[in-house]
Parts: structure tokens; sequence; C-alpha cells
């Protein structure tokens, strides 16, 4: 600040200072042994699984611990088996049951999912406007908890004609929030999440989210249950 007050610039508004890490509760230190290298540690591990489990697990301005074990079970518990297999349902579901595409449609806003979904916005949105990354995943991952719950409440396995195309809508409507909320966190996932709705143009930014057509084909989890050298 006082160099910039020298030359006439101004001074920041904020600063933004994370807290320690440590490393199974303590400081890291060369004399312990215990750094962690960041290349060692992207080999076991894509960037996106890394820069998730971090900004999930420790709050942003507090100390926090780090382990593999931890990365690992973020990994397996909120990108593999929360939203993986919430993607992996859907997409599957619309390409057995309807064909390979849904239709979402904007008179489909007075239902429950879509209405949390503008909450989620706001929550999220003003949590990383202060700079609370941890909190802004919070919100996202209770909106994945909904649109689990969606699914599981619906049924859409056992729901036939437009009932079973609209919640399938709905939820890959959801699914779309989701991938760009999180973009900024795991854009390498992001993007094949996308891919799998065929999300394309001005519907790849939140202002585009108005009637959209999913195209879908069932494929490989996105997210596979083994983590080492996998790449999502």
């Amino acid at each position: 600040p006082a160099m910039l007050l020298a030359v006439g610039l101004p001074v920041p508004k904020a600063i933004y200072v994370h807290g320690f890490i440590t490393v199974n509760g303590e400081k890291m230190s060369k004399s312990l042994g215990n750094v962690i290298d960041p290349q060692e540690l992207l080999r076991e591990f894509s960037p996106d699984t890394v820069r998730f489990a971090m900004l999930r697990e420790i709050a942003s301005t507090e100390d926090g611990d780090f382990s593999s074990e931890r990365i690992a079970h973020r990994y397996e518990t909120d990108l593999a088996n929360s939203l993986g297999n919430l993607v992996q349902r859907v997409s599957t579901l619309i390409s057995s049951k309807e064909g390979g595409s849904v239709a979402y449609r904007a008179d489909f806003g007075s239902s429950e999912p879509v209405l949390k979904a503008i909450l989620t916005q706001e929550s999220y949105h003003a949590s990383f406007g202060e700079f609370r990354l941890h909190e802004a995943l919070g919100w996202v991952w209770a909106r994945v908890g909904d649109l689990n719950a969606y699914i599981n409440d619906q049924a859409p396995w056992k729901q036939e004609g437009e009932d079973r195309a609209k919640t399938l809508a709905v939820s890959a409507r959801g699914i779309h929030e989701v991938a760009l909320l999180l973009s900024p966190i795991i854009p390498t996932a992001s993007d094949a999440i996308l891919g799998r709705l065929g999300v394309a143009g001005n519907a790849r930014v939140l202002g585009g989210l108005s009637d959209v057509l999913y195209r879908t084909e069932a494929g490989e989890p996105l997210f596979p249950r083994v983590v080492k050298d996998k790449q999502i």
C-alpha cells in the first residue's frame, strides 16, 4: 500500500489472506520433511480434485489441515458419489427412457427444485463476493443433495410420458446450473458435465438458463471411484 500511495495509485479495498496449511496437524517444514510437493500431488490427483478438496475442506480465512486421505475422501463422497452419481443417473435415464433428449421449459419454474435454485445462486454469489469459497461450495452441495432427493422422490424410472420427461428435464436443468456454479473451481469436470448434457452457446453462462434442449448419451462415469491416475 505504501508503494501504491507513493506513485499515486489507489490502494486495495480488501486483501484476501488465507490461513496456514498444516500436514497431519503439524506446520510444514523442511526439517520435519513434511513439505508437500505439488507436482507429486498432481501425479496422484487431478488439478480439479486438489482444488476442489482444498477449498471444500478448509475455511477460506482459517488454518486447515492437509492429507491425501482427506482429498481422496472428498473425491469419493462429494464428486464420485453425490455429483457423479447424479449426473450418471439422469443422463442414463434420458438416454434409455427419452430417446436421448428432454426439453426444459420456462413454465417449469414453479417446481420446487427450480425455486431452490434461485436461493442457491443468491447465496453462492454472496459467499463468493466475500471470499468465503468453502461456504459457496457448501451452497452448491446443498443443491446437489436437493437434486438427488428430488430424483429419489419422483422416481422417474417408474414414471411415464410427460411426468417422466418433466422430472428428467428439471433434473438436467439443476445439473446444468450446478456445473456452471462449479466452473471456477473444477473447470475441466464442469466442462465435461455440460458436454454430457449437450449444453452449448449462451446456455454455458448462468444468464442463458431458460428454455434448453438437453441431448445426452449414456457414458462412462465422469468421476470414476478409483481416484489414482484419473484426470477429472
